[in-house]
């Protein structure tokens, strides 16, 4: 007959952790980077479906609960910033859509699924190599304050 060990570890140590010094595995700050780069990856590949032969590149804060989302072909400066709340990702992912299709109004570039590539590179750009346009880059505090 064999014995069974109901204590699960090693023989002598005490199985009570101390949880107020640091512990072995995985850090907040880790996780909080492995679930940022899993919705950003999420958001990613839904944008390069939805609107394909563009540039997209998606930044998720947790910490500050925001997602910016910008087309680096069009602006490397500008972007939308969408606050996630508590929002799932079947609701996020519309969202951030909605934001890519509305980055793409303001610089005039079509939503549709076929574009070539090469239209993106033809418009005017300033020093920076953003694309020139006053919708994009006008603040709508000084439009007021300029009226």
């Amino acid at each position: 007959m064999e014995k069974t060990r109901w204590f699960v570890g090693e023989k002598g140590k005490d199985p009570i952790r101390d949880f107020n010094s640091p512990q072995e595995g995985e850090s907040f700050e880790e996780k909080a980077k492995a679930v940022e780069f899993w919705l950003a990856k999420q958001i990613g590949g839904d944008l390069a479906k939805v609107y394909p032969n563009r540039d997209w590149t998606v930044d998720v804060d947790s910490r500050n609960q925001s997602i910016v989302i910008s087309c680096p072909t069009l602006s490397s400066r500008m972007g939308y910033r969408i606050n996630m709340r508590r929002d799932t990702i079947a609701e996020l992912l519309p969202r951030c859509r909605r934001a890519a299709g509305e980055i793409l109004e303001r610089y005039n570039v079509t939503r549709g699924r076929i574009v070539d590539p090469l239209t993106l590179e033809a418009f005017p750009r300033d020093a920076r190599g953003d694309v020139k346009n006053e919708q994009a880059t006008s603040d709508t505090v000084e439009k007021w304050n300029h009226a």
